[in-house]
């Protein structure tokens, strides 16, 4: 946009900066209601760091902003430094112009009011990861994570972390950072060097972050906390003791002993071992930071420039996101202390009781698969008041999380009987729980477990003489033993509390026929089904050639129309990746797909980097979606799991009407496995050097090519895999034999299955 006849000079453009960011507050003033919470979304119009291609970037940078390299050193750096950043911008995780993005924007606006024409180099996107971090590159972009924020008690913390950030970019560390590997790759002490030369650079950001700091007003008692924040970023936002009560309830009786008795010490320390670290020690940074506190007089008060409500609001926002990224990378019983921690504050949100139900459905799943170890800490790393939520779920037997994840969901559904999130969770926990060999709903009580203590204790007989009890040192090993399993008579076992724990669901007819159908259902299609993910190659030539012979074909589903969510392609030769031949394979194969679907008949929209540029933040924040359900189906390792973002995909199946969701990806490596005996055993046999040179070694530097080509076609509306295909083709990713390979799945998965 061109403004004729104005003078940009700096208090020009400073005045400029500071009305954007005053209307950016003013039209960002739709808050989320938590009850109803829904996970952030890219706003506005999307940034050209998201629509421009990785090639267009590293044209545009070439001869600027690389220092002393030199050219080779350069094209190195810029090629590594793109390809890395617009990974993660592509990755599914970062979002613009939403309001942590736009909070944040504001904090760094208030950092450099003085220094307008470097805010104005600088752009901000919030990625949603529980890790405690924030990230600068060359490029211009500060990166800040969801998890920092939900883990921060004042702006102005988060001020003194963007100031850090925006310090390495002003000093172009991580340009030095790759000249100095580049200087000094040869030397035998070089990670230990290295960790010395990129500390220097921590030490010099934090200094010259606590100048600006100091600048803007903030308070100098906010600074020590925020080392705080790093030294114990990995435990969980609060620390809240977890009461019994919050399980063992009147409808759930649970033994005192499946909760925790003694408390977990946190161990961190400050003055760790950071010898091979690049960053110096908490304590380190903490003592040169004090130090430096001491070169400053006229310190600010200022702890929230932006209101204490409009932090505790943003990092809300943070925190109930955090939750989504807990049941995308399968960490359940963190999400359910998030989750315990929330409630206190918001006991009436949907949300939470929605993130509550996939927490236990994904819970159930792993502990059904035997992976429970993989979703929680193990007990040696046990730390603080979340570790007793830990204790208590590793507790449970199969039979006891079962009946706990449907009392959770049950519970749940009867609150929100209409919610099709919730129904599809406890439709998908029955399936789960109903092909269990050792769940059997006969054994279940219609009574609860104080009522059913209550009948079993034994009546008395008035008439007889009571017997003075016996002291535990006179009772038999077998007398103790019966006394701790039960109570009165052989009835009642107190130690499977967990059968009286369903008293009011068993009376439910309603589910009990429900549970009935889908158990029937879901053993039908698990008896028919292969789990073609654990067979090896040699067992899945011999099911293909089988089926062949019978003629089913193992990827019929009637597919007539598809989503294609951006391919991957990886193009490798033998000295690593080719980029360009990527692009150029990439091409390829958008071709490939575009062609033969069209000669199928079959419907293709495709959401990748080149619809951005003209469907804008839709796309966007459409294939972020896409993108995420695929990751939360990675994190499950097999399990069906259920997509946490239900309605977004709703959505996006009814705006291009199919739920069919098509990944495929495309990776070539050259290996030919030439044998040196044979090799050598020719030169030594001089009559077959020859036929070595002329027939073995041309064959094998030929079929050394391999490209693997994997196709998912995932449902939206229900995240499980439709239909799948792996094949390892001994060729170059060539149009020809990409054309053919493509037009046999796609076929195949057009057709009718039988």
């Amino acid at each position: 946009m061109i403004f004729y006849g104005l003078d940009f000079t700096k208090k020009a453009i400073k005045t400029g900066i500071n009305i954007l960011c005053f209307l950016c507050t003013l039209f960002a003033t739709a808050q989320q209601d938590f009850n109803n919470f829904q996970t952030l979304v890219a706003q506005g119009t999307i940034p050209d760091d998201f629509t421009k291609t990785t090639n267009e970037k590293i044209l545009e940078d070439r001869g600027t902003r690389t220092g002393d390299l030199s050219t080779t050193q350069e094209r190195i750096f810029l090629e590594g430094i793109h390809q890395g950043i617009d990974q993660l911008l592509h990755s599914g995780s970062v979002i613009y112009g939403d309001e942590i993005s736009m909070y944040v924007q504001a904090v760094a606006a208030n950092l450099l009011k003085d220094e307008p024409e470097l805010l104005a180099e600088l752009r901000f996107y919030t990625m949603k990861s529980n890790e405690t971090n924030a990230l600068s590159t060359d490029q211009g972009i500060i990166f800040v994570t969801t998890g920092l924020i939900s883990q921060l008690t004042s702006e102005a913390q988060l001020a003194y972390v963007l100031s850090h950030e925006i310090a390495h970019y002003t000093e172009k560390h991580v340009i030095e950072t790759f000249d100095w590997k580049s200087q000094n790759k040869y030397q035998q002490d070089r990670i230990e060097r290295l960790s010395v030369h990129t500390k220097e650079h921590e030490f010099e950001a934090d200094k010259i972050a606590l100048k600006r700091y100091h600048a803007a007003g903030y308070s100098d008692e906010e600074i020590i906390s925020t080392f705080d924040v790093l030294m114990y970023s990995y435990l969980p936002f609060d620390e809240v003791e977890l009461p019994m009560s919050y399980y063992s309830t009147e409808k759930m009786y649970i033994p005192e002993a499946f909760f925790a008795t003694k408390k977990y010490p946190i161990k961190a320390e400050e003055d760790y071992n950071d010898a091979r670290s690049s960053h110096p020690n908490i304590k380190k940074r903490k003592d040169a930071a004090l130090e430096a506190l001491s070169n400053y007089n006229d310190w600010g008060k200022v702890v929230n420039s932006q209101g204490e409500s409009k932090f505790i609001y943003i990092r809300n926002l943070a925190r109930f996101e955090s939750l989504r990224t807990d049941i995308i990378d399968a960490n359940f019983g963190q999400a359910l202390y998030s989750i315990f921690l929330l409630e206190r504050e918001f006991p009436q949100s949907v949300y939470l009781k929605r993130m509550k139900a996939q927490a236990w459905l994904g819970l159930t799943q792993f502990k059904a698969e035997n992976m429970e170890s993989n979703t929680m800490p193990s007990s040696s790393d046990y730390e603080g008041e979340s570790a007793a939520m830990y204790f208590f779920l590793k507790k449970l037997n199969d039979n006891a999380a079962f009946t706990l994840a449907i009392r959770n969901v049950y519970d749940i559904q009867k609150e929100l009987p209409e919610d099709e999130l919730i129904a599809g969770v406890m439709e998908r926990l029955v399936e789960t729980i109903a092909a269990n060999e050792q769940f059997t709903l006969s054994k279940y009580s219609k009574k609860n477990f104080h009522e059913s203590a209550e009948l079993a204790k034994p009546k008395v007989d008035t008439a007889k003489v009571i017997e003075t009890p016996k002291t535990e040192d006179q009772k038999s090993k077998y007398e103790k033993i019966k006394t701790k399993k039960t109570i009165g008579n052989d009835s009642f076992d107190s130690t499977k509390f967990y059968f009286y724990g369903l008293s009011d669901v068993m009376l439910d007819s309603a589910f009990i026929l429900k549970f009935n159908e889908i158990a029937k259902r879901s053993k039908a299609e698990k008896e028919g089904e292969i789990d073609l993910s654990k067979l090896s190659k040699k067992e899945r030539y011999e099911l293909e050639k089988a089926t062949k012979k019978t003629g089913v074909n193992p990827l019929a589903m009637g597919m007539d129309k598809y989503i294609l969510v951006q391919p991957g392609v990886v193009y490798n030769r033998r000295n690593g990746l080719d980029r360009a031949q990527s692009e150029k394979t990439l091409t390829v194969l958008y071709s490939v797909l575009e062609e033969t679907s069209s000669e199928l008949g079959i419907t293709q929209t495709t959401i990748d980097q080149q619809s951005l540029t003209t469907d804008g933040t839709v796309a966007f924040n459409e294939r972020n979606t896409l993108y995420s359900m695929l990751e939360q189906t990675a994190h499950y390792e097999g399990v069906e799991m259920y997509p946490v973002d239900h309605d977004a995909l709703k959505e996006i199946e009814q705006h291009y009407g199919t739920s069919n969701i098509l990944f495929t990806a495309v990776e070539h490596y050259y290996h030919a496995e030439i044998s040196p005996v044979i090799v050598i055993g020719s030169m030594l046999l001089f009559p077959a050097f020859p036929l070595m040179v002329l027939g073995y070694l041309p064959v094998q530097l030929l079929t050394g090519h391999h490209t693997d080509v994997t196709v998912l076609v995932l449902n939206g509306s229900n995240g499980k895999m439709a239909k799948s295909s792996l094949v390892e083709l001994n060729i170059k990713p060539s149009k020809h034999y990409l054309g053919a390979h493509f037009y046999n799945v796609l076929s195949s998965l057009q057709q009718t299955p039988h």
